[in-house]
């Protein structure tokens, strides 16, 4: 927890620094996404103490913390879009989201956490998790899309894509909260039998539920958004409906994510996360230049889908070779 501190410090000091910098040297407007800097922060305080908890198999509180914050943050925006600009509603609805989940995990772990007299050293810390946070980060730094289209697309096309972004975020709360629970599942699995056999059907039916909810967003938003959000909103239905037909991929990478960590393979799946992510951070200023904020959506969805791709292969490969050791 002492690690935990130091760098979660460290983090916001860079995150405010990097986005005071960002405003200064575009526009002063830019510095309503300055929340954001507690929006990182918080987040990691919440996601180390509630993994503590997951790894001594209580899953029920990591997922309570995880959706709920998703859904305050979700609330907080459709409160806050009326009142002040999107870009700032969506920057103070990510940070309250964060804070209260991280005041939770805090409530929730206290009683846990026990001091040591002689820590392991921080090199030692940073060396053990370190596919494990570069996965965290990877994915993580993917939440720079709006600055990114922003930056090149201007506060319109960064309104509708960050409308849409911030919209569907929400539903991949499922594959997410399945994902921490099949991480210690995977992990408990026998190394020498076939780790599918309970983890088929969970992965199956949640990628079918995410493809269903896909189907009834893509069918549903040419309705909802123009009567919830307002005429003005009406651009952010294609990249709605673009990062919808995402929404399967996403759940793949998070649910095979997962489970290759728990069966001994954190280091592939950090890799694929870096340079996906960077794949996306790279090509979506471009998409956003020539094709707007239906082209940032498709490098998300885009992403998402290669993403999902190697890993199961990569899951296909370790199956079979599970399978022919038996």
């Amino acid at each position: 927890m002492r690690v935990q501190r130091l760098i979660n410090a460290n983090l916001l000091f860079a995150s405010a620094a990097g986005l005071g910098v960002f405003g200064w040297w575009t526009d002063v407007h830019h510095w309503q996404m300055l929340p954001l800097a507690a929006w990182v922060a918080a987040e990691r305080v919440a996601d180390v103490r509630l993994s503590i908890l997951l790894a001594d198999g209580d899953a029920s509180a990591n997922t309570v913390g995880l959706v709920g914050r998703r859904v305050l943050a979700l609330v907080l925006f459709t409160v806050l879009l009326g009142h002040q600009a999107p870009v700032f509603a969506f920057s103070l609805s990510m940070a309250g989201g964060a804070v209260a989940s991280a005041i939770y995990a805090w409530v929730v772990t206290r009683d846990c956490v026990e001091a040591t007299d002689e820590p392991p050293p921080f090199s030692h810390v940073i060396s053990a998790s370190r596919p494990f946070w570069l996965n965290s980060v990877a994915v993580q730094s993917r939440s720079l899309d709006v600055a990114l289209v922003g930056l090149v697309g201007g506060p319109s096309t960064a309104g509708l894509y960050g409308a849409a972004s911030r919209l569907t975020s929400p539903m991949t709360m499922v594959s997410t909260s399945m994902a921490t629970v099949l991480l210690p599942a995977a992990t408990r699995s026998e190394p020498s039998g076939d780790p599918w056999r309970n983890l088929r059907r969970p992965v199956y039916s949640t990628v079918g539920a995410m493809l269903m909810v896909a189907l009834a967003v893509s069918a549903l938003s040419p309705l909802l958004v123009p009567a919830v959000l307002g005429p003005a909103y009406a651009g952010a239905v294609l990249p709605i409906q673009i990062i919808a037909f995402g929404l399967p991929f996403a759940a793949t990478v998070s649910l095979l994510g997962a489970v290759l960590q728990g069966l001994d393979r954190p280091r592939l799946v950090a890799r694929t996360a870096v340079w996906s992510s960077g794949l996306v951070l790279l090509m979506m200023p471009i998409a956003a230049w020539t094709l707007g904020a239906p082209g940032a959506a498709a490098c998300v969805t885009g992403g998402h889908f290669v993403q999902s791709l190697v890993l199961i292969a990569a899951s296909q490969r370790l199956m079979l070779s599970r399978r022919a050791a038996l």
